[in-house]
């Protein structure tokens, strides 16, 4: 019997998760504190660890759950911002930081938030950056398998409700199971034409993470940090270099150079070892890159 046209598939293959993201394999292209509102349910800000994540291509994710490809996983800190500000430099507020400074009278963050919840499952899912969490772009990179898990329990939080009146899902996207942090699955295999960077460096369009030739990859983001640098008059953040690497329309941009994307920003762009070599023609301390 012929299937009529216009129907959806019943093979579970074919079927997607709805509701919110869950159970799927991803890598974290950005990691920010942003000031949240839990999208207008309350009426005060805090601040939230902005993660967005980029699944593998053979997840069940809902595409229409995406915002631009990407899942957004929001995490709360507890951290009202009549006490705290997203920061880059710790001496001035940013729209979306790197680190979290006190501008009020506590100084320090509870355990008992999300975001506190969610660094402690990917500990326990074996990631551990090797400086710690410094600041939240450690996180970029990050190639693990996200499930949701509940919240635990914390006493005098009550339980929440949407407009409808029913109960608000109180489960957390976290990483469960840690790949790594520069490897990842290919996105596809097809050839694209080369893009060119603000700074004029070129990427060219590898197939899979094995099959990159890294020396020639570092060679690239070598060419493209030092020409950002200089751009920026001898002194740039190292967040402007991983923002140029992860962009969509940056030179390692596109689905067909997703691979090359991931290790540039995991094993150089991120990396402070290989950012805070000696052999490099800048110096960097403090999460800055200088050339003098």
């Amino acid at each position: 019997m012929a299937v009529p046209k216009n129907v959806v598939s019943l093979d579970t293959d074919d079927m997607v998760a709805g509701g919110l993201p869950d159970d799927f394999r991803g890598v974290v292209t950005e990691a920010r504190f942003v000031p949240w509102d839990y999208q207008g349910k309350i009426d005060f800000k805090v601040i939230a660890a902005r993660v967005r994540i980029e699944p593998a291509d053979d997840s069940s994710v809902d595409p229409e759950l995406l915002v631009d490809g990407l899942v957004e996983a929001m995490y709360s800190t507890g951290a009202n911002m009549d006490d705290f500000v997203p920061t880059d430099d710790g001496e001035n507020e940013a729209e979306a930081g790197l680190y979290i400074m006190p501008v009020g009278t506590r100084t320090a963050l509870g355990k008992s938030s999300n975001f506190a919840f969610m660094e402690v499952c990917a500990k326990d899912a074996g990631f551990k950056p090797a400086a710690g969490f410094v600041d939240v772009s450690v996180l970029e990179g990050l190639d693990a398998q996200w499930n949701r898990r509940p919240q635990p329990k914390r006493g005098g939080v009550q339980v929440t409700s949407d407009d409808d009146g029913r109960k608000r899902a109180n489960d957390i996207l976290v990483p469960t199971e840690v790949f790594g942090t520069a490897k990842a699955k290919a996105k596809t295999t097809k050839k694209r034409t080369t893009k060119t960077s603000k700074a004029g460096a070129k990427a060219k369009s590898k197939p899979a993470d094995d099959d990159l030739d890294r020396d020639e990859l570092e060679a690239e983001v070598l060419a493209l940090v030092s020409e950002m640098i200089d751009e920026a008059d001898g002194s740039l953040p190292k967040s402007k270099i991983v923002a140029a690497i992860i962009s969509p329309k940056g030179p390692f941009g596109g689905k067909e150079n997703a691979g090359r994307r991931k290790v540039a920003n995991a094993e150089f762009a991120t990396n402070a070892d290989w950012l805070g070599d000696e052999d490099r023609p800048w110096t960097f301390a403090d999460g800055v890159l200088t050339i003098e």
